[in-house]
């Protein structure tokens, strides 16, 4: 019995101990599973966060974004409507000025005939756009912008862009005649004019070695030995260059080619001149250039007689000077530029009365304003010079 109770108790214990075991057990089970729903549940809420917060970035950067497009399309309607504006704008002024530009291209038109007669010389470039020209006679800003635009285009003709370097030459805008010219010529290689004036762009700017410009200008006009505005270039050039030698020799391989061409001999005589050739010899080539000129109706006299009276009147030989003078006023006794040079001849060789009538027949007769102000100029000073002798302003002077 004793030995039963014991068992018993034991058992009893044993199966106690079980008991508290499983329940432990199955406490601690229920608390990990508690634990790891909760941590589920806090990975789960944390992942979600930072998928929000992904979404919330990339969302604020699309509506950046989208706010920057937005921004940008009003910028190009802005820029557009400006555009427009502008285009009406230009188009009204267009419209505008239609009346100006037609009086215009009508001056310009009766200009020619009268240019034509008056024996200057006109660079072919400029005949067939005399029109174009006129509106930039008195507006230099309007030029150079007009310039301007024709280098920066690029559908320019040829001679479009030559006739523009001509038109910044007139203006001494020569860096802009070089690049104008140069334009011209990678168009067309074969515009004589364009490469010549460029020769003497070349030149004036001092582009290049001076010896080479001058080798150019030997075999660019040897190469165009009757064609004036190339030969004129080729010389201007090495006269840029103070190169008398040069145009000299280049002269006198030129007269050899051809003994008829005005600026050939102009060039000639002035070489000679500038050289220290013997006065008979140089003074046989400027009345050869006269009367190779005067036979050649469309060249410019003054480019040769300027020159002549210059010559004359600088070794005093006056009555060379007038003679050579009279002889042309016999055939055109209103020209403006002999009446001029003759005056002048009479001042330094002190005959005023005479000087006083040639500067009185300009003021009647010369067509240009230019010139009658010259004479105007002429009979005040002469007036001057009268009171002067006369004791006038002297006198005046010392009552004061």
């Amino acid at each position: 019995m004793l030995m039963l109770s014991v068992t018993h108790v034991l058992a009893t214990s044993v199966n106690g101990t079980v008991v508290g075991l499983a329940a432990a057990l199955a406490t601690a089970v229920v608390a990990a599973l508690t634990f790891a729903l909760t941590a589920v549940k806090q990975r789960r809420q944390s992942v979600a966060d930072q998928v929000r917060r992904e979404v919330e970035a990339q969302l604020g950067h699309t509506m950046v974004q989208l706010k920057k497009a937005e921004e940008q399309a009003q910028d190009r309607t802005d820029k557009a409507k400006q555009l427009e504006d502008r285009y009406i704008d230009l188009l009204g002024q267009i419209q505008q000025k239609g009346q100006e530009l037609k009086d215009m291209t009508e001056r310009a038109t009766e200009l020619l005939p009268a240019l034509k007669r008056s024996k200057v010389v006109i660079p072919r470039i400029l005949v067939g756009n005399a029109n174009r020209l006129c509106r930039y006679e008195s507006n230099t800003n309007g030029a150079l912008s007009y310039l301007s635009e024709l280098l920066a285009s690029e559908g320019g003709s040829s001679v479009d862009y030559e006739m523009g370097g001509g038109l910044a030459d007139s203006m001494n805008a020569h860096v802009l005649a070089y690049e104008l010219f140069e334009r011209a010529i990678k168009i067309n290689p074969q515009n004589a004019t364009a490469r010549a004036s460029l020769i003497e762009k070349k030149a004036d700017l001092g582009r290049g070695d001076s010896g080479e410009i001058v080798q150019e200008a030997d075999r660019y006009a040897l190469a165009h030995p009757r064609d004036p505005v190339v030969l004129r270039r080729c010389f201007n050039a090495c006269i840029a260059l103070e190169d008398w030698e040069a145009v000299r020799e280049i002269a006198e391989k030129l007269l050899q080619k051809d003994d008829d061409v005005p600026v050939t001999w102009r060039n000639f005589a002035v070489a000679l001149d500038k050289t220290g050739a013997p006065a008979e010899k140089t003074s046989l080539a400027y009345q050869k250039a006269i009367d190779v000129t005067s036979s050649h109706g469309e060249e410019d006299l003054s480019n040769v007689l300027v020159p002549y009276v210059r010559y004359l009147l600088k070794y005093h030989r006056f009555e060379d000077a007038k003679s050579a003078v009279e002889t042309l006023l016999r055939d055109e006794p209103r020209s403006s530029l002999l009446l001029r040079q003759y005056a002048e001849i009479m001042r330094t060789a002190g005959d005023p009365e005479k000087a006083q009538e040639c500067y009185r027949i300009m003021v009647e007769t010369a067509d240009d304003e230019s010139d009658q102000d010259v004479a105007k100029q002429g009979l005040a000073d002469l007036a001057v010079l009268q009171r002067l002798e006369e004791g006038a302003i002297i006198e005046g002077s010392t009552r004061d």
